[in-house]
């Protein structure tokens, strides 16, 4: 999620998208093309997980098996609620969405994607912060990402590692992570 970021950055696709046979430069018109779309994709991506997280939530949070909702009560209410369609009666896909939560492996995931997301744009402003056209800023800090999250793995705790990299814990700003995709000014 953290690497998304650098796809909104003109100058930095600019520099690094080149033809693989000529050389040239990416035309302005095809990268404002792909910036675009990413977007568009992004924003569906994102209402979709969302979704997901909400009935995952509800279903750990509020659900009572044999009750007087179905999961898929459950699921087609949500869905209902957070799509610009109204969901298909038909659509069953919620088990094939969420096989880790039926598999009991895990609870309540999904909220955790959304809630990466949120971090690694908090991360990402750390770039930004050194200015993303500062080449020796840039190379500085990905050293240290490498060898704070790239290089850690799972030996150390998440919140120590943001705080290696970061100098503090994680910041939770919804905004910064939708300005960052383009979604918001």
């Amino acid at each position: 999620m953290f690497m998304i970021y650098w796809c909104f950055q003109r100058d930095t696709m600019k520099a690094m998208g080149k033809h693989y046979q000529t050389g040239a430069p990416i035309p302005d018109n095809v990268l404002d093309m792909y910036i675009v779309t990413t977007k568009k994709s992004l924003i569906v991506e994102l209402q979709s997980w969302v979704e997901i997280a909400s009935v995952d939530l509800e279903l750990h949070s509020k659900y009572t098996p044999g009750g007087s909702e179905s999961i898929y009560d459950v699921y087609q209410r949500i869905q209902s609620e957070s799509e610009f369609l109204p969901p298909l009666p038909q659509n069953k896909a919620l088990c094939s969405t969420m096989r880790q939560e039926f598999g009991g492996q895990y609870g309540s995931v999904f909220f955790d994607y959304l809630l990466s997301d949120v971090i690694a744009a908090d991360a990402f402003s750390e770039l930004e912060g050194v200015g993303l056209s500062n080449a020796e800023g840039i190379r500085k800090l990905g050293l240290k990402f490498r060898n704070t999250f790239l290089s850690f793995g799972g030996g150390i705790p998440p919140n120590e590692v943001f705080a290696d990299f970061r100098g503090r814990g994680p910041i939770l700003d919804v905004q910064r992570m939708l300005k960052l995709k383009g979604m918001t000014s």
